[in-house]
């Protein structure tokens, strides 16, 4: 009898033993924890007041700019490039009193005084123009004209797209089949409509830049009476555009 009660008070006080056991560890894993959600607060904490301290630098789209206009509720960036002077050539589709459409992306192309074709890419490599840039959603072209290179003008081409579709991009090939379709559409002969680019005139003393509003019109046509053909740009109205200076 005394050794089953003695038996039973080892088993007792073992069992006491483990429970205290597996409460000190309990206790020990949840100061652990607290400890390490402590820690990560103050991590997440510290992490939240450097990104608080660090500015959020804005970025300005015509900080590289030295003026900023508005013209037909579009704001343009300008540079100074001495020696040039700036232009602001806004395309606008019309046929029928519609002014819907968008054939350019503000693409163009020069005639010089001798009627031969210059790309705006050769125009820059000549030293003509210094620099351009299509303005494709609004279907306007700002470039840089040498200020004493009178004798040039300009005509309306493809978008960037659609002249390498139809015309790998070639320029001169546009020009040529543009011939054609203006010979059947306005006869041997006859003048048709360009836009004159004249910095000496166009660009008055205080002006910021010259704007000219070019109304332009598609004409279909088969290349040398082929039934397949394309559409070509010509010119119907060339006017001086207004601008707002905003910087």
């Amino acid at each position: 009898m005394m050794k089953s009660r003695v038996a039973g008070c080892v088993m007792r006080v073992a069992e006491i033993k483990r429970r205290v056991l597996v409460c000190w560890i309990c206790c020990a894993l949840t100061v652990l924890s607290l400890t390490g959600c402590g820690r990560s607060q103050e991590a997440c904490t510290a992490v939240a007041a450097v990104a608080e301290a660090v500015p959020v630098e804005e970025t300005d789209p015509y900080k590289k700019y030295d003026h900023v206009v508005e013209v037909d509720g579009v704001e343009v960036g300008l540079k100074d490039i001495e020696g040039y002077k700036p232009y602001v050539i806004h395309f606008i589709y019309s046929t029928w009193d519609n002014t819907d459409g968008n054939a350019t992306d503000g693409n163009a192309f020069f005639k010089d005084s001798n009627k031969q074709t210059v790309s705006l890419d050769d125009a820059k490599k000549k030293g003509i123009i210094a620099d351009y840039e299509l303005l494709k959603g609004d279907e306007m072209l700002v470039m840089y004209v040498k200020e004493n290179k009178n004798g040039l003008s300009l005509m309306p081409a493809p978008g960037p797209g659609d002249l390498r579709l139809s015309f790998e991009s070639d320029i001169e090939a546009y020009s040529v089949m543009w011939s054609d379709a203006a010979m059947a559409k306005i006869g041997l002969g006859n003048e048709y409509k360009m836009i004159d680019i004249s910095p000496s005139v166009d660009i008055e003393e205080d002006a910021v830049v010259c704007v000219k509003e070019v109304l332009y019109e598609t004409y279909f046509h088969g290349a040398f009476g082929a039934n397949v053909g394309q559409y070509y740009l010509f010119v119907k109205d060339v006017k001086y555009g207004e601008y707002t200076t905003i910087k």
